[in-house]
């Protein structure tokens, strides 16, 4: 029976046409009365859709390979409008769920479904969506290798990419069959799955298995020169329960034999990973590192897999220690330094380690005590600070060493109870110990024992100095010196100096005086004897030697001599020398005295009072003060008595007293008066005349 349905505000008798009835009124009230359907939910959600913020939502697969997606890339979508994603993986992946990241508060209606429909709840500028893929697990590795040739007791050894779940770690997921070398191919092989148990193989770390081994039962062995075959089932799942994409399969053959466990050949053992340890194998810390070769059978496959450490407390010998434990720990086996890091923690002292080399035979080599063991000494404890014992410094003030050039060798003492001392450094990280230490410069030396432990430092001054003392000779001491360039003048028999020299700032100071250049240094004052010549020397403590001057010194006893007695003007008309009288019309005359001191001082000037002083000639000698002395004084004030001299005034003409005529009166001449007649034509004379 069909029903109407009325319209909010109609009535049985209302017209035909509603006037002034809005849509949203009809929405809220009115019905689809061609349908039935209820129009309002459809008009409503086309409204919100046409309504709603855009919104741009970056889609994406995580790993990029791992599969396909319905919507990829920036995609244009609204907020609050759902839409819808499907993620397909390929066949080596399975899908692992939805995520989102950034902005806008992205929901989903299953996260888990590989289809889902998305919302973003509010616009964002970094939405990004993700389909999350998984991959498979995988064979990452298998022994032996496909096609190799190993022993008859080689075991099988599988591992996958991926933790796995143990129940499906079963050996009926594993088939191996065997066939002739020479019949494969023309005869089937044989299923020998049954010689082998399944042993799961959980790696360093994890709890769950990453693959297992096939070890060959008690007594069994592969046959000789065959061609095995092992095949995995798909049906391995990992800890997800995700399982494997395909089966797998590889083959291996066999020899004519069984390959012996591997026998160790030689034991490296380092404190780095790098150098031998040495004769004295101390160490400090762990880890401590091994390297092992050993004798394995290559062609038959052989690899060493694994190495076990064995470390036991000892004595010096090398004998286990009562109440003591040893600890073992097992590693996977480098061809290179292996480190090994015992659990528990150890006291100070010797220790063993030996060591055993696995192979992918599952055989471990058989300990040999004495060969394939080494003995240690762990020590932690630091050698004490070094004392200083002796350098080669040619001189210290007790804090500082100083040296020309070269720096200066030391030698220093330390102890140390544990390994020993190595040797002594200026590193402070132990680096290169020598038995003595060079230094050029300040610094620090450290003591190191054999461990590689390092002392508290010793600090040392250096200085290297290289420069000489810098002064004067120093004006001599004593009676009268007089200097010339640098001959030095004495009555003396020889002349004391006291030099005055100061070392370079910084340098080892002064040490003294000579005058040899050595390095000896004599008492001052230093004598120079007269008639020698001397270089004066400074040194200072290194013995770096400076010449402060050269001196001669030149003894001077004799006062200077008469050379002349020169007077001023001229002779027969301003003075006339009698002797040692001199006539003049005047008063006094000027004398200009001249003399020699020969090899001594040399003449310092003239007087004529006898003293030391010199005056500048020429000296004026008065009549008052006749007779007058001259003398000359040297350098040294000695004084020589030159000469001695009158002045005498002479005004007056001479007197007549005869005029004495030249022969015979009467013959030769005849006087009459002062008139002289004679036969010739002239008459010598002969006068004299007195000027008293």
């Amino acid at each position: 029976m069909a029903t109407t349905k009325k319209c909010i505000g109609s009535s049985r008798g209302a017209k035909a046409t509603i006037i002034g009835i809005s849509l949203g009124a009809l929405l809220m009230s009115c019905s689809n009365m061609l349908t039935g359907n209820d129009i309002k939910a459809a008009i409503g959600t086309d409204v919100t859709k046409a309504t709603a913020a855009p919104v741009t939502v970056t889609i994406k697969a995580s790993p990029g390979s791992g599969g396909s997606l319905s919507l990829s890339g920036a995609q244009d979508e609204k907020v609050g409008v759902d839409f819808s994603l499907t993620a397909t993986p390929n066949d080596a992946n399975v899908f692992g769920g939805w995520t989102s990241a950034g902005g806008g508060n992205v929901t989903f209606s299953s996260a888990s479904t590989a289809t889902t429909l998305a919302r973003v709840g509010s616009s964002a500028s970094d939405i990004v969506i993700t389909a999350n893929f998984i991959a498979r697990p995988a064979i990452s590795s298998f022994d032996p290798y496909t096609n190799s040739t190993v022993g008859i007791n080689k075991i099988i050894k599988i591992l996958f990419s991926k933790t796995m779940d143990a129940k499906t770690l079963t050996i009926a997921n594993v088939t191996v069959t065997a066939v002739s070398i020479g019949d494969f191919g023309t005869v089937a092989p044989v299923d020998i799955t049954n010689k082998f148990t399944m042993v799961p193989v959980v790696l360093a770390g994890a709890t769950l298995p990453s693959g297992f081994t096939l070890q060959l039962n008690a007594s069994q062995t592969l046959g000789i020169a065959q061609r095995i075959t092992v095949t995995l089932k798909k049906d391995f799942s990992d800890d997800a329960d995700n399982a494997m994409q395909n089966d797998f399969e590889f083959f291996f053959l066999t020899g004519s034999s069984a390959v012996n466990a591997p026998i160790i050949q030689a034991i490296s053992v380092s404190r780095d990973g790098t150098n031998d340890i040495g004769a004295n194998s101390a160490f400090k810390a762990f880890p401590v590192f091994a390297k092992v070769t050993a004798n394995i059978d290559v062609a038959g496959g052989q690899a060493l897999t694994k190495i076990r450490f064995i470390l036991t407390d000892t004595d010096a010998g090398g004998t286990k220690l009562g109440g003591t434990t040893p600890e073992t720990i097992e590693t996977v086996y480098s061809s290179v330094y292996n480190s090994f890091t015992p659990l528990a923690a150890h006291a100070d002292g010797y220790k063993t380690i030996e060591v055993q080399v696995k192979d992918n035979y599952d055989q471990w080599s058989v300990l040999n005590p004495g060969a394939d063991q080494k003995l240690l000494t762990y020590d932690t404890t630091n050698p004490s600070p070094p004392t200083f014992v002796s350098s080669t410094s040619p001189y210290t003030d007790g804090t500082t060493y100083f040296t020309k050039t070269g720096g200066v060798t030391f030698t220093v003492l330390s102890a140390d109870a544990g390994s020993g001392i190595a040797g002594y450094t200026t590193n402070s990280s132990g680096a290169s110990p020598t038995a003595t230490v060079l230094m050029a410069a300040n610094g620090t030396i450290y003591a190191v024992d054999f461990a590689g432990n390092v002392s508290a430092g010793l600090a040392l001054s250096v200085v290297q100095d290289s420069t000489p003392p810098t002064g004067g000779i120093g004006a001599p001491s004593g009676p009268t010196i007089y200097l010339s360039g640098t001959t030095y003048f004495t009555k003396s028999a020889s002349l004391p100096f006291n030099p005055a020299a100061t070392d370079n700032i910084g340098g080892s100071g002064m040490k003294g005086y000579n005058l040899d250049a050595s390095s000896t240094v004599v008492g001052l004052p230093l004598t120079v004897s007269a008639g020698t010549t001397k270089s004066i020397y400074a040194v200072d403590n290194l013995g770096n030697v400076t010449n402060l001057g050269t001196v001669t010194v030149t003894q001077d006893t004799a006062a200077p001599t008469l050379t002349s007695v020169g007077i001023q003007g001229t002779s027969g008309t301003d003075y006339y020398a009698v002797g040692s009288t001199y006539f003049t019309k005047g008063t006094s005359a000027s004398f200009i005295p001249v003399a020699s001191d020969g090899s001594g001082s040399g003449v310092k000037g003239y007087n004529i009072d006898g003293t030391a002083s010199a005056a500048s000639t020429p000296f004026t000698v008065t009549v008052a003060g006749s007779p007058t002395t001259i003398y000359a004084v040297d350098h040294l004030d000695q004084i020589g008595s030159l000469a001695t001299v009158s002045v005498t005034t002479d005004t007056a003409g001479p007197i007549s007293t005869s005029l004495n005529p030249q022969g015979v009166s009467g013959t030769d001449y005849f006087a009459v008066g002062s008139t002289y007649y004679t036969k010739g034509t002239s008459v010598s004379f002969a006068p004299s005349a007195n000027d008293a």
